[in-house]
């Protein structure tokens, strides 16, 4: 399980952040789905690409943490993977909340962790893939 303590983010005002793969088509048009359902104010989507190294230790995370991953950053550090995704749809609250719960419960981390990974491990064959998404 991938979890960073975030270094200066976790003194910052700023909102959660989900960082993903801009070059990937289906993983920008997934955080774009996930980034308009959030409540105003709470958290924000960006490219990975997007951020330089500066802002990326900010998260406690590294060019190379942020390639083959997305990433959630709170005030309580940084989570990847399966963790990431349920950060992300708990801040949209509701039944989306929900389902980021029940992925994180302790019945389902497994099987969370290895679909996650198993989407990951084939983003280039969906559609709007790009040929970086087979790294």
């Amino acid at each position: 399980m991938n979890v960073k303590r975030a270094s200066s983010f976790v003194d910052m005002d700023d909102a959660a952040t989900l960082i993903f793969d801009g070059d990937c088509g289906s993983c920008a048009s997934s955080a774009r789905w996930i980034e308009e359902r959030w409540p105003d104010g709470t958290a924000s989507a960006v490219a990975s690409q997007d951020l330089d190294p500066v802002r990326l230790a900010e998260f406690g995370l590294s060019r190379s943490d942020v390639t083959a991953t997305v990433w959630w950053a709170d005030s309580h550090g940084a989570v990847s993977g399966e963790r990431a995704v349920a950060g992300a749809l708990g801040t949209i609250g509701g039944a989306w909340g929900l389902l980021g719960r029940v992925i994180t419960s302790a019945p389902m981390r497994r099987p969370a962790k290895t679909a996650y990974s198993f989407a990951a491990r084939h983003r280039h064959r969906r559609p709007g893939a790009s040929p970086t998404c087979r790294t």
